[in-house]
């Protein structure tokens, strides 16, 4: 008889271990999937008619600054803030050898007007991090040229390239 009563007890025990699990479990994946609707919730748009540098040679900062901008629109569709990163990316063409990002300067701004003082681009093509508001748009301006101590290296390569975005957190409200 204790046997059996023992027995019963082991097994509501560890049923309800098992549904507490399962409880917990379910409660975090749902976080989860939230979390991965927030993330999705970023996307870039070209504004500008696009740049052409053809037969591009290198220019000083302040030539530079007078180029036309490109200019392109991220939109948040979700009510958080959210953080990301704004990328410079080489696409890869097979008709001609790629530029190196260290012969690339820019400038880089929210409202057309004060624009960020011009500099070269990392070796990963990072241009800078931000916070979006929720439901929210932001353009930004984006001027690059050729260093001027560039040399005779640069001669023939390609710059074919897309600003990319990548969302990595969401924002609290000091950010």
């Amino acid at each position: 008889m204790k046997s059996e009563i023992r027995k019963r007890i082991i097994s509501i025990f560890l049923t309800c271990i098992y549904f507490i699990s399962m409880t917990i479990l379910s409660m975090h994946l749902n976080e989860s999937y939230s979390l991965a609707g927030i993330y999705n919730a970023l996307s870039i748009q070209d504004i500008s008619e696009g740049l052409s540098y053809m037969n591009a040679f290198p220019i000083t900062d302040q030539e530079g600054l007078k180029q036309d901008s490109y200019v392109f629109e991220i939109t948040n569709t979700a009510s958080k803030r959210i953080k990301y990163i704004v990328e410079f990316e080489n696409i890869k063409d097979s008709s001609c050898e790629s530029l190196d990002y260290q012969y690339i300067r820019y400038s880089i701004s929210k409202d057309n007007k004060n624009f960020s003082n011009p500099t070269n681009m990392s070796q990963d093509g990072y241009l800078m991090t931000d916070v979006i508001s929720g439901n929210a748009k932001q353009t930004y301006y984006l001027k690059f040229w050729i260093d001027s101590n560039a040399g005779n290296e640069i001669l023939n390569k390609c710059l074919n390239f897309k600003i990319k975005i990548t969302q990595f957190d969401i924002a609290d409200k000091n950010s």
